[in-house]
């Protein structure tokens, strides 16, 4: 199981094997004591193109770190000998930070400190979450990674300079891009025909539609009923007596 959990997590961070390897110079027990002269001197220039921006800010003299780490190797090895194995940092710091060294040990301080809270961490898992959604559940690990890549790793869009996106994008196509690309009259023409009819539906139902009386004047059409119904009794009275008066001839 230790194994297969080793060899799972070399595979998945093989590119970072340079950055982790740097940080043994913080280690005394990786000090050789026989090659300690030419020791740490790639290690030191890997911290520095790694950390250079924070080294800089922080007020470190990133030109004069290869000075003050053969100093420091000096000092450590005249002052312990052959017990590194026994010596802290603690000692370290007590004993030479006077001694114009003080840049190398702010590395050395760099390197040993772990972070102080996982907000990097969860805000890599919050975003990940809001990339791969509910509707992205077949994105490939891949396109996951390019996704996070772009993400947490890109600059500002206040500071972003598309000059070399829009390079890439003009020049990565098979066929010449076509800026200057419209569409065509006829389907303008479609378009324009469908509008038009849609128009005229709308026109068409907002057309005012003829009223009743009813619906104009309440009042007027009570009467018109009233006066029907008279005439309707008016009718049947004068039936009634014709009726009558054929029978008694």
């Amino acid at each position: 199981m230790v194994t297969g959990m080793t060899k799972a997590i070399s595979i998945r961070f093989a590119d970072l094997g340079d950055e982790v390897k740097f940080t043994e110079i913080a280690n005394f027990r990786n000090w050789p004591m026989e090659e300690l002269k030419d020791y740490g001197c790639d290690h030191v220039d890997a911290v520095t193109n790694r950390f250079k921006d924070t080294l800089t800010q922080q007020g470190v003299h990133v030109d004069d770190l290869h000075d003050q780490w053969s100093l420091l190797k000096t000092l450590v090895q005249n002052k312990y000998g052959n017990k590194l194995n026994t010596v802290k940092w603690t000692h370290v710091w007590y004993c030479f930070s006077d001694m114009g060294i003080q840049d190398i040990l702010t590395v050395m301080d760099l390197l040993r400190t772990l972070p102080a809270t996982s907000v990097v961490n969860e805000a890599s898992f919050n975003q990940m979450k809001m990339t791969k959604t509910n509707r992205r559940q077949r994105l490939s690990n891949k396109h996951l990674d390019d996704c996070m890549v772009i993400q947490l790793e890109s600059t500002d869009i206040l500071n972003f300079d598309p000059t070399e996106a829009i390079n890439k994008w003009m020049t990565s196509s098979k066929q010449p891009r076509r800026l200057t690309y419209a569409r065509s009259t006829c389907n303008k023409n479609s378009e324009q025909q469908d509008e038009d009819i849609m128009i005229q539906e709308v026109t068409q139902d907002e057309e005012p539609r003829n009223t009743t009386v009813a619906e104009s004047d309440p009042e007027t059409a009570d009467d018109c009923d009233y006066e029907t119904d008279c005439d309707s009794d008016n009718e049947q009275t004068e039936d009634f007596n014709d009726r009558m008066v054929k029978e008694l001839q």
